[in-house]
């Protein structure tokens, strides 16, 4: 067998990489076959090699001098490479130690002195936040003696050199503040409205949130203020509509109602600025109202009271309405006033008015005329009677001059069976 043949089974006979190496065409493909960088084949020591440009950017983490690096002493210290060839150090602070190759925190802290206060919240210190302070918040250890043995009880506190602090916590915004995290079930609700402050932490649905803009709820569980800038306090109340509203208590709405209000049990307003107070009571025509109880649901039998009002220019008529709700009677003390732009003239009209409502028809069952009516200038007259559902006041001017009227009326809603 030739020399040519022998070589070339010995070469068969190798491994992949083996005849790669013995095939190879130079160096540069030799290293490449076993994986090798330049180093493997240049001349010269390490430390030659890590001083060289090329080195500086390519192996950071050993760039520099080594030497120069070992005879770096200190402690608290942290040594970093701040350009090429060339290392420095920072010390941390007071807190920070460095013994036996271990770095560990002293009692101190790390990022320097903190002061010798027990429980004070620590905070960045200059716009660079390089070292820790002492704020003036201090959080305690939690309470666990009586009366906070059985539900234990933990408190963010304000300190500070003086002896009274106020405190706040200020969302970012239009953010809302509330005491849960929404989280769109039960436990957290909804997402609160912009601006809102919502402080109830028990509920049954998602939606039982302040989701109005600038809207409040005050505490208490179940209470839903859709509003903007609507309130509500208590347990189970709904405040919508318009806007500007709010309820107090237990189970009461407030819907389409600017400015309107509930202060009570069970009851409801539906209407511009209503109100209605106490259990079951009814505002549905912008008055005030009261109830205690009712024979049968909202506004079965309460107490009424309202203002009306007009004006009238020359020999004109002009009307003033309240609704009579069906199914009920009314009795009411009215008293109309008119009084002449600039004062120079009054007229007074005392009236006891009964009206009934069966089925949508309206009637008049009483007109009474309380006293005397008092009338500085004769020209001047009022009506009463009926218009649809509403009871009503017309009101006759003076013949070149403009006068406003008031009606205010107070008395009695009964639902009858």
């Amino acid at each position: 067998m030739g020399i040519e043949a022998l070589l070339s089974t010995q070469i068969i006979d190798t491994t992949t990489v083996g005849r790669a190496v013995m095939t190879a065409v130079d160096a540069a493909a030799a290293r490449t076959a076993l994986g090798l960088g330049t180093l493997a084949t240049q001349n010269g020591t390490i430390t030659d090699y890590l001083t060289t440009a090329a080195a500086a950017t390519t192996y950071q983490p050993l760039d520099g001098d080594l030497t120069a690096l070992a005879a770096l002493s200190g402690t608290n210290n942290i040594y970093y490479r701040s350009a090429a060839n060339t290392w420095s150090s920072v010390t941390i602070g007071t807190g920070l130690t460095f013994t036996g190759g271990t770095l560990a925190a002293s009692s101190a802290g790390i990022g320097g002195s903190t002061g010798s206060t027990d429980n004070l919240i620590l905070r960045a210190d200059g716009t660079g936040g390089a070292t820790l302070q002492n704020s003036d918040w201090s959080i305690p250890d939690v309470f666990t003696a009586s009366p906070n043995a059985t539900v234990n009880h933990l408190s963010l506190q304000a300190t500070g050199t003086t002896t009274n602090v106020s405190v706040s916590i200020v969302p970012k915004g239009t953010g809302a503040f509330s005491l849960q995290v929404p989280d769109g079930a039960s436990s957290g609700g909804n997402a609160r409205g912009a601006s809102a402050v919502d402080l109830q932490t028990l509920r049954t649905s998602a939606s039982q949130v302040a989701s109005g803009t600038g809207s409040v709820i005050a505490g208490g569980r179940n209470n839903t203020v859709t509003t903007d800038y609507g309130f509500a306090s208590g347990s189970g109340s709904t405040v919508s509509g318009s806007g500007a509203a709010g309820a107090i208590g237990t189970s009461n709405v407030v819907s389409g109602g600017l400015g309107a209000g509930v202060f009570g049990a069970y009851s409801s307003v539906t209407s511009d600025y209503g109100f209605a107070s106490g259990f079951f009571a009814l505002s549905n025509s912008g008055e005030r109202v009261h109830a205690r109880d009712s024979f049968a649901g909202l506004g079965g039998q309460q107490i009424v009271d309202t203002v009306l009002r007009a004006s009238t220019t020359g020999t004109t008529t002009a009307t003033m309405d309240f609704r009579a709700r069906t199914g009920h009677v009314h009795t009411y003390f009215a008293q109309v006033c008119g009084v002449r732009n600039g004062g120079g003239a009054v007229v007074v009209y005392t009236r006891r008015i009964t009206v009934k409502n069966v089925a949508g028809t309206l009637t008049v069952v009483e007109n009474q005329t309380i006293g005397t009516d008092y009338e500085d200038s004769a020209g001047a007259d009022l009506t009463v009677g009926t218009s649809g559902a509403n009871l009503r006041f017309t009101v006759l001017g003076i013949s070149g001059e403009t006068w406003r009227w008031c009606a205010v009326l107070y008395g009695m809603d009964h639902q009858f069976g």
